[in-house]
């Protein structure tokens, strides 16, 4: 997070000097004498805006009507489509038929439960082939009475059957070959089957049956469908949001007055859908692992779903909050989260209710997004996080003390505290820039609403001379600590706004030898 940014503008102004030679700086006033100078660092307006707009790209700021700020942070979207369930109709329609009576039914079902009412076919091929043992000629007329032209009709061939004499029987070549079933569709019959009949007619007109009668389905795809789809288990993979808000903490603690997790469906399947949470935990910063807890976890979601005949290409939206009054999410968002990790699965027809038809179509697809809401309103209690940053200062050896003035004019109702550690190239700490922590930026006072009073004027002296001075000469790096609390110490709930920002100013004193 980019508070870091607050704590070099204010106390570490002296950073400038790793970069600049002295007399680069404008603006250098001499005091009393030509060894000693006044050096203005820095003079900015800062909001909160300001210090969180550089965030990764799965966060977000936000603000509300009022002005409040949000921090969002969204995992991938999962999508859906309809083609794992068209692959299992088409297993209903097995590729190979033996027809073994005059009228034969082939049930349009699957063994996991499919029962397929009426399809609409983009592609596929229909072949079949039959043999006579008759010693006669024969008239044959094959008739597939739940299959429709896109003319309205219904599919059937007639054929006929010269006798030529030999025996014994033969097989008739393939009657017909890779015809298109383009646009066609299939129409169940009442008892849930495709009917398959034919007419074999002897010479005299009486009825005969065939030999080897076989049917050959290849190439289906489906646009369109309806029927029950029985319980289809969707996938929806692993995702985690990470929360960078709690990246750099280190101890100190921060309540959320309502965060909240949203889940978004975006449905255009026309089937009775709900959620199968197998995950949903949260990481904390310490190395803990917390589980949302919920009705809607136990029970699941029920996605809202268009229905037939009337929303057919019609997508529906459902949105789910956990929120503090149906989830310990504010508890779990209460406890330092670095992020979110989800695995959530989705399954049709979760009641089985065989009378509730439904249907798909090519184009049908559900998205399920996650996304998480932290409110900046709460209240803050010694928050602190920790950055470090490289220094070198061995070139400034004519400097004999310098001291630091911070000026901060705050609107936020935000305390912040520091101190800052010299370290040398091993990390070992070898002083510390303050003789204590000391407070940077004064808190706004709130009412009883967390509303921000009045701001408040804080000025903070950084004297550094003597040994403090050699030993910030050794340093190779500082290690910042910042610690954050809401006013009165994060007694009671307080409310950030885009618009409220802190003024601070820094100037550095110099005495030369």
């Amino acid at each position: 997070m980019n508070y870091r940014l607050l704590i070099l503008a204010g106390t570490l102004g002296l950073f400038s000097l790793g970069c600049q030679h002295f007399d680069d700086f404008e603006d250098v006033e001499t005091i009393g004498n030509e060894a000693e100078y006044a050096i203005p660092l820095l003079h900015a307006s800062v909001s909160l805006d300001d210090l969180l707009e550089k965030l990764d790209k799965y966060t977000f700021l936000d603000t509300d009507s009022s002005g409040l700020i949000y921090l969002r942070y969204r995992g991938d979207v999962v999508t859906k489509t309809s083609q794992e369930i068209f692959e299992n109709l088409q297993a209903a329609l097995p590729p190979g038929i033996l027809v073994t009576d005059t009228v034969f039914s082939l049930p349009l079902t699957t063994p996991d439960g499919i029962e397929i009412d009426y399809v609409e076919l983009k592609s596929g091929t229909l072949s079949y082939v039959f043999g006579s043992s008759h010693e006669d000629d024969m008239t044959v007329k094959v008739r597939f009475p739940q299959v429709i032209k896109p003319n309205g009709t219904v599919l059937e061939f007639n054929h006929t059957i010269d006798y030529s004499g030999s025996l014994p029987p033969f097989i008739f070549p393939p009657i017909v070959l890779n015809y298109d079933l383009k646009n066609h569709k299939l129409i169940a019959d009442d008892q849930g089957n495709l009917r398959i009949e034919y007419i074999a007619l002897h010479s005299n007109g009486t009825r005969d049956t065939l030999d080897n009668f076989l049917i050959s389905l290849s190439g289906l795809e489906f646009s369109y469908a309806e029927g029950y789809f029985g319980n289809q288990l969707h996938d929806g993979g692993r995702d985690t949001i990470e929360i960078e808000f709690f990246e750099t903490w280190t101890h100190g603690n921060v309540y959320f007055e309502d965060p909240k997790i949203f889940v978004k469906v975006f449905n255009s399947f026309g089937v009775p859908t709900r959620s199968i949470v197998n995950i949903f935990d949260i990481y904390t910063a310490d190395g803990g692992i917390l589980p949302v807890q919920s009705d809607a976890i136990e029970d699941g979601i029920d996605f809202d779903y268009p229905s037939l005949p009337d929303e057919i290409g019609q997508a529906k939206i459902t949105e789910f909050s956990f929120t503090r009054d149906n989830s310990n999410i504010d508890v779990v968002l209460g406890s330092r989260p670095i992020a979110l990790d989800y695995d959530v699965d989705a399954i049709t027809n979760p009641d089985s209710i065989n009378a509730i038809r439904g249907f798909i179509t090519d184009s049908s697809r559900y998205t399920v997004s996650v996304e998480v809401e932290l409110p900046i309103y709460g209240r803050s209690s010694a928050y602190t996080v920790v950055d470090t940053v490289d220094l070198d200062l061995s070139n400034y050896e004519d400097v004999e003390e310098m001291e630091f003035k911070v000026f901060a004019e705050n609107f936020l109702p935000l305390n912040v505290d520091v101190q800052a550690y010299m370290e040398d190239e091993t990390g070992a700490v070898i002083d510390s820039l303050l003789s204590s922590p000391q407070t940077l930026i004064q808190a706004a006072p709130v009412d009883d609403d967390g509303e921000v009073i009045n701001p408040v004027k804080h000025v903070l002296y950084v004297p550094i001379s003597g040994a403090r001075l050699e030993n910030l000469r050794k340093t190779k790096r500082i290690t910042l600590n910042a610690a954050f609390s809401t006013f009165d110490n994060g007694s009671k709930s307080v409310k950030v706004y885009a618009d409220q920002h802190v003024n601070i100013g820094v100037g550095l004193r110099l005495k030369m030898k």
